[in-house]
């Protein structure tokens, strides 16, 4: 078990319960995240240099633009040949866009650099290569 100051540390920085730090803590063991570092090492050079927060907002722009395409998406489970239904496939893409409006904040927070994301109405062709469309120089 992580070491309760890291724990205060990490469910403060998160604003959650020391269970749920402890949670995230071992999976970070488990996930070799910390190997070869301190504690506070990992915390102050790993952990916290690589934590963005997504707000409510973001959530529901994300959860609006994916559910915008679900009519044009493909609902095949890649890998086999189920089909996933509308729920689940709005479910994945909006976990797809949340994933890539994560990346615009770290960029943003580690390397101020702004960029905007692929979202709008165009041909398919156009986005294929790219999930974040622009690097604002």
């Amino acid at each position: 078990m992580p070491e309760q100051t890291l724990v205060s540390k990490v469910s403060s920085l998160l604003e959650t319960t020391d269970d749920e730090a402890v949670k995230i803590l071992e999976k970070a063991e488990i996930g070799g995240e910390m190997d070869g570092l301190e504690p506070n090492e990992w915390l102050e050079n790993r952990f916290k240099p690589n934590l963005v927060f997504i707000d409510e907002q973001d959530y529901a722009r994300m959860c609006v633009d994916a559910l915008k395409i679900l009519c044009n998406t493909a609902a095949t489970d890649y890998g086999s040949s189920r089909q996933r239904d509308m729920g689940q496939l709005w479910a994945d893409m909006t976990r797809s866009y949340l994933g890539e409006q994560a990346f615009v904040q770290f960029l943003k927070k580690n390397f101020d650099i702004p960029a905007l994301l692929g979202h709008e109405r165009g041909e398919v062709a156009d986005y294929l290569p790219m999930d974040i469309s622009k690097i604002i120089k």
